[in-house]
């Protein structure tokens, strides 16, 4: 008969399944080249009938089923049954409820005649589960007993007694006995669980894990034994699960990425067990062997001796791509060997396997598992075989690679290390250059809707703003919106890539000085740290802030200052990714929740942070310590938060480097609002509670010391309740609040680091109160890239509009209506809009002038009804006088270089220039005129007979 071979399958296994001999099975399939390695699909012929071989029976295990018992059944002896189900039996003692078991030579049992009924009946045995009970129950007391005599024996020798390994592997046979025996009882209890039809009504049905576990005791250790079991068995039936999936994938790639996904998943607990499955090495051992295969094959003979090289490395850099670091660490440690072996075959046979090709691959496919343990090994392993190609190297990194590789081969003996490291400086200078492409293009993405907001954006409320963006993205359509999404998303991975390598790098490194020092590195970066959270979280984000910290990072005199205001931008990521990232179920009653969040906090202790924020270690152990003292208890009400969220307020307060004005501070109040907002509206919607975010959470944000950032949170909070993007961020009022708190907390990050001002107008966040956050959430579907986006991009000095050459580009006549349609959303009518969209001679809005004249007057445009009198105050000017006062404050524009901000109230020239204005009035009717003081520009309107600004 034809068998068709299976992932894993060995000749060994399906000889044994068919009970004939390997020689045989051998001189029946002569076109065999390599009987150790055979093809998955290939088809072997199996000679079947009497002196050959015999068909096997394929049975499906059932609840509670054991291979043993099995074995018995069919009447064959257990290692026979093993070996015909090798590749999917790793270890015999574990079968799981429907896998398929190959029985060679099976026949089942003729089942006993039923008992004589005039012979009496029998009593009734036990049950199948009350034997499984019991065979439970011994194994636990079995397991605890072999536990306990370890323990012993450990303890009197001190670890050093003779007897320890037997006793350790007598403690490992039990506990591999406890965990067959509640497995077996968790599938029956479940099965007599799960009844064919619905219940009438609903009974309640005891969890059979607890109906295991209530038998255990705690006096003679079978309750431990119990619980320790059924947490293993838990994780292995997880394990066998997203085994389960991947082995029924039609391909080792998808196996393995399905695998993979699995993996991403899982606990952490899961994930470690899964790793270490044999059929997970299995299957990952085989998908490496598949990669490397064109290492095992003789060159065509006009590929030339690297060719294979080349293809394995591509096989293998394609194959780990979409995969999980830690999953792609073990594909490329399995490959190792294969590679080692390869490089001592190419020197032996006068030349090495990879050239520049095959190692800009391998360079790519190391730095894409650095970080990992087994990454990191892998590295080591390949980099002492001596690997190396300059041009590959280059290459590679240019790309974006992370140099790991590099960097340890540089430091092996022999090597001459500092050509390597030239080599990965040249390619990270290649690869900063692509960046820099990169953001050209984002921000000529951005050019439009950019200028519309520095130049009209502050004539409008939050509100107003955010309908505008909304309105002028879903005019631009869904492919304007798809690539801008796109674009920053490449401009995130590029700053996640751009770290990686500079890491690489001595931080007091010219090259390292070089990237940080362009304000387009640093919007990557910062655009980095808001897309990949996993950056700044854990050892990793420790080690990023040590970097950025360092004592050579510090006596970089080539860093500009610019540069190092990243150091807070890594610092405010790092605590975002430790504490609110991590507190969206915190939960005051649950005490493991709790726990949870006082650790988080406490992960926050390192000296790095303490650089970072130019403040003492101890006062950052004070500062922690308030901020653990504000984590909410069960049962509070928003006004004992609140008392105690002002208490954590206060004794900040009183720490050096802590008060409101730092960023330090701010994050540290933050983290408290949110464990008290998280915890609060949590208790609410448990109680049955739909809360309004703004309402409830008013009185601990005021009492969070967050002075004007606090009204912008609750202008966001405002918004989270409507049916806006931040609304739909979480099904919960809890991650809605949080979700606002975090932006709030990146559009503060943004403004204080890089410093308000530094535009003209202060852009998006010189709006107003919640013009950040509106800036965050007012764009629709595209929120990040338009949003935070916007606020980097210009206060980074990419205000390309601001070009000359484009000055007229944004009027009607040249955008085909867009700005005046956009500025209309501040409630100006056509024809006030018309005239106000005329742009000055170097590309200047009069908007923001007229604004902070208004502002100055005493009107406050933040409130709605104040703001209305400024658009009726501009409304009821006639278009023409209109048209002649925006002449005129074209000339003040270009003279404040397009900084409304630098408009006072009063100049010392103030009274000859008024008196000469109002002496000679053709200059400001004409549009002539140039005021430069608000007092001024009270004049021209008085000569043009306008009105003054409504007062606040």
């Amino acid at each position: 008969m034809q068998h068709t071979v299976a992932r894993g399958e060995t000749l060994g296994e399906i000889a044994a399944r068919y009970r004939i001999g390997q020689e045989p099975l051998r001189q029946a399939n002569p076109e065999l080249a390599d009987p150790d390695r055979l093809r998955v699909g290939q088809q072997l012929q199996v000679p079947i009938g009497e002196g050959h071989g015999t068909e096997p029976v394929a049975v499906q295990v059932q609840p509670g089923e054991t291979l043993s018992q099995l074995a018995a059944q069919y009447r064959q002896p257990l290692q026979q049954v093993a070996a015909a189900n090798r590749h999917q039996l790793p270890d015999p003692d574990v079968i799981r409820v429907g896998q398929q078991i190959w029985i060679p030579g099976g026949h089942a049992l003729t089942p006993a005649p039923a008992p004589d009924a005039a012979a009496g009946v029998q009593p009734a045995g036990p049950s199948p589960l009350e034997r499984a009970a019991t065979t439970t129950d011994a194994a636990a007391r079995r397991q605890a007993q072999a536990q306990g005599a370890y323990d012993d024996m450990s303890a009197s020798t001190q670890g050093r007694g003779a007897a320890l390994p037997w006793l350790a592997d007598n403690l490992a046979a039990s506990r591999r006995q406890l965990d067959t025996a509640v497995r077996a009882e968790l599938a029956l209890r479940e099965a007599a669980a799960a009844p064919l039809l619905p219940p009438l009504a609903a009974a309640p049905q005891a969890d059979p894990a607890q109906a295991i576990l209530q038998r255990g005791s705690a006096t003679d250790g079978t309750r431990t034994a119990l619980q320790a079991s059924l947490e293993r068995v838990d994780i292995q039936r997880r394990v066998d699960g997203v085994l389960q999936v991947a082995q029924g994938r039609g391909s080792t790639t998808e196996s393995l990425q399905s695998l993979d996904a699995g993996w991403r998943a899982a606990s952490p607990a899961v994930q470690q067990a899964l790793l270490a499955d044999p059929a997970a090495r299995a299957l990952i051992e085989s998908a490496a062997s598949e990669a490397l295969q064109p290492l095992r094959e003789p060159p065509a003979d006009a590929a030339g001796p690297q060719a294979g090289g080349l293809q394995a490395m591509t096989r293998l850099d394609e194959l780990t791509a979409p995969l999980s670091p830690e999953v792609a660490a073990r594909v490329v440690a399995a490959a190792v060997p294969g590679i080692d072996q390869a490089v001592q075959q190419g020197w032996q046979a006068g030349g090495p396997p990879f050239g520049p090709g095959g190692v800009e691959h391998l360079v790519a496919l190391l730095g894409r598992v650095a970080g990992t343990p087994a990454g990191d090994a892998a590295i080591q392993r390949v980099a002492e075989l001596g690997v190396w190609n300059e041009g590959g190297v280059i290459q590679a990194v240019a790309q974006g690679a992370n140099p790991a590789f590099a960097v340890a081969l540089a430091r092996q003996p022999g090597i001459d290390g500092e050509r390597v490291m030239a080599g990965v400086q040249t390619g990270i200078s290649l690869f900063h250059q692509k960046v820099a492409d990169d953001t050209d293009a984002y921000a000529k993405q951005m050019d439009e809707l950019a200028w519309l907001v520095q130049s009209h954006g502050g004539s409008m409320t939050p509100q107003q703003l955010e309908q505008a963006i909304a309105d002028y993205t879903q005019a631009r359509g869904a492919d304007w919106q798809a690539q801008t999404a796109a674009m920053k998303q490449q401009l995130a991975d590029n700053g996640r890539d751009l770290l990686a390598q500079l890491q690489a790098l001595p931080a007091d490194d010219p090259v390292a000085a070089e990237v940080l020092n362009d304000p387009k590195a640093q919007l990557a970066i910062s655009t980095a740290l808001g897309a990949h959270p996993e950056l700044a979280q854990g050892p990793a984000g420790q080690q990023l802030l040590g970097w950025f910290t360092s004592s050579q990072f510090a006596s970089n005199a080539k860093l500009t200052d610019q540069a190092r205001k990243l150091v807070s931008e890594v610092a405010t990521a790092h605590v975002q990714s430790t504490v609110l990232a991590r507190i969206g179920d915190f939960d005051a009653s649950d005490p493991a929740s709790v726990a949870r969040a006082r650790a988080a906090i406490e992960s926050l202790r390192s000296p790095a942070l303490s650089r970072a924020w130019g403040v003492s270690d101890s006062a950052l152990d004070k500062a922690l310590k308030a901020l653990d003292d504000a984590v909410p208890v069960a049962g509070e009400s928003a006004e004992e938060g609140a008392a105690r969220l002002r208490g954590l307020d206060q004794a900040l307060g009183k720490i050096s480097g802590f008060d409101k004005s730092t960023i330090a501070g701010q994050l540290l109040r933050g983290a408290g609002l949110g464990l008290a907002g998280v915890g609060l509206l949590a208790s609410l919607e448990r109680a049955g509670l739909d809360p309004s975010l703004r309402n409830q959470t008013k009185v601990l944000v005021d009492a969070a010391g967050l002075g004007q950032k606090g009204a912008e949170l609750l202008v966001g909070l405002g918004k989270a309740d409507a049916e806006s993007l931040v609304g739909r961020l979480g099904s919960t009022a809890a991650s809605r609040f949080l979700s606002v708190l975090t932006a709030a907390v990146d559009v503060w990050s943004a403004a204080d680091a890089f410093g308000q001002g530094d535009i003209p107008s202060g852009v998006l966040y010189g709006v107003g109160a919640g013009g950040g956050l509106m800036a965050a959430f007012g764009a629709g579907s595209i929120a990040g890239p338009i949003g935070i986006g916007l606020v980097v991009v210009s206060v980074v000095g990419l205000a390309i509009w601001n070009d000359r050459k484009q000055a007229n580009r944004h009027e009607p006549g040249s955008d085909g209506g867009t700005s005046l349609r956009f500025l209309q959303h501040a409630g100006f009518s056509e024809p006030a809009a018309r005239a106000l969209v005329d742009q000055s001679g170097d590309g200047h809005s009069v908007v923001p002038l007229l604004a902070r004249h208004a502002g100055l007057h005493g009107l406050d445009l933040q409130d709605p009804a104040q703001h209305q009198r400024f658009v009726d105050w501009i409304n009821q000017m006639p278009p023409e006088r209109l048209a002649a006062l925006r002449d005129n404050l074209h000339r003040t524009i270009d003279e404040f270089e397009g900084d409304a901000g630098r408009l006072p109230a009063t100049t010392p020239e103030d009274a000859w220039i008024v008196r000469d204005t109002e002496q000679r009035p053709w200059f400001a009717v004409s549009g002539a005129a140039r005021p430069e003081s608000a007092a001024q520009i009270d004049a021209v309107l008085r000569v043009l007979e306008l009105p003054l600004p409504p007062a606040g």
